[in-house]
């Protein structure tokens, strides 16, 4: 039986981290310079950052653990997932025809070298560097511009001549932001929450329930009417996927931030945790974005050592920042008592 060179992809999440392998060889000698994947081998242990410099920005992402990465310009968490997904296009896209060793021709490829005037350079590729700690670049890449009159991108390896024609376009982003892990708090509300408590401009509301499948009561005093059920496991679910879409400093004034007069949210799960939200009433100008702080407790008595761990491992990612939430998110935190209450047919 003719043998196959066959390239072996294994994923293995363990603790969340990205572990992969193949059995393909990469040849710098150019025995085998065109069908090869562009990163025919990654072991995961080696790679302390990603480095990504184009004509719009410039980007590193550094690894502090298996299964965490930081967006180092912001020193914030960074996408995990959006970091997997770029490894696994480079070891899954293979290098096509080769169309030149002749450097002279590069910029014909938009693939000269970044230099300090790079944004004037329109013959300047963007540059992509997998580095290990102590040692040569695991991968280092020049990316061109797209393929003349079909799919694909022109690309080169930093330390050979070659030029490659490869079948998709490596996609880079140079914008930090677009980095980041933007999911401030993840859980199913619906089903988790047990209290919720509003506080606006110093009028205080809460709704309860015994059980998950529990409908909702409130407990405050005077007429108030049938409690709107879905409006208000609607305001619970929000803490289901909670993203920002920008962050600022702690520090940052009051003025620029809209955050002169606060309304608070405070979301008790049935586990005993505690989310505490507390939000700008007003929005900024430019952009809608309200801005707010989040942080982690636990409910009184409770001395659950994991779940400590969590609340101090999560509030010291939180604490330094302002999360910044679009009006269609913060206007639900933000709703008015009488609209969690059914209105009386007359």
């Amino acid at each position: 039986m003719k043998k196959l060179s066959i390239i072996t992809v294994m994923l293995v999440l363990l603790g969340g981290g990205l572990w992969l392998f193949n059995n393909d060889s990469f040849s710098p000698d150019g025995k085998s310079e065109t069908n090869t994947a562009i990163l025919p081998k990654l072991e995961i242990q080696e790679l302390s950052s990603i480095f990504i410099k184009g004509k719009d920005g410039t980007v590193e992402l550094v690894k502090e653990q298996e299964d965490r990465w930081k967006v180092k310009n912001l020193n914030y968490e960074a996408d995990t997932q959006k970091i997997r997904n770029l490894l696994l296009k480079l070891m899954r896209v293979k290098r096509g025809d080769i169309v030149t060793k002749n450097p002279a021709q590069y910029s014909l490829f938009e693939l000269t070298d970044l230099t300090a005037d790079q944004k004037e350079n329109s013959t300047a590729g963007a540059v992509l560097s997998l580095r290990r700690e102590g040692g040569p670049p695991l991968l280092s890449l020049v990316l061109g511009k797209s393929r003349n009159g079909g799919a694909g991108q022109y690309i080169r390896y930093s330390d050979q001549p070659a030029v490659y024609v490869i079948p998709e376009k490596i996609w880079l982003d140079f914008q930090n932001d677009n980095w980041l892990n933007k999911t401030i708090v993840d859980i199913d509300g619906k089903k988790r929450v047990k209290k919720m408590t509003l506080n606006q401009a110093g009028k205080i509301f809460s709704f309860e329930r015994e059980k998950a499948d529990s409908e909702w009561k409130t407990h405050q005093s005077g007429k108030t009417g049938k409690l709107n059920q879905s409006e208000i496991t609607s305001l619970s679910g929000l803490l289901n996927g909670l993203n920002f879409s920008k962050i600022l400093p702690a520090n940052t004034s009051q003025v620029k931030t809209g955050r002169q007069k606060l309304a608070y949210f405070t979301a008790e799960l049935f586990d005993g945790r505690v989310f505490k939200l507390t939000l700008g009433e007003k929005k900024v100008k430019d952009d809608g974005t309200h801005y707010c702080t989040v942080e982690m407790d636990l409910r009184k008595n409770m001395t659950d050592k994991l779940f400590k761990q969590e609340v101090q491992s999560f509030n010291q990612r939180s604490n330094p920042w302002l999360y910044g939430l679009g009006s269609w998110q913060a206007d639900k935190f933000l709703k008015k008592r009488s609209e969690f209450i059914n209105k009386e047919k007359k």
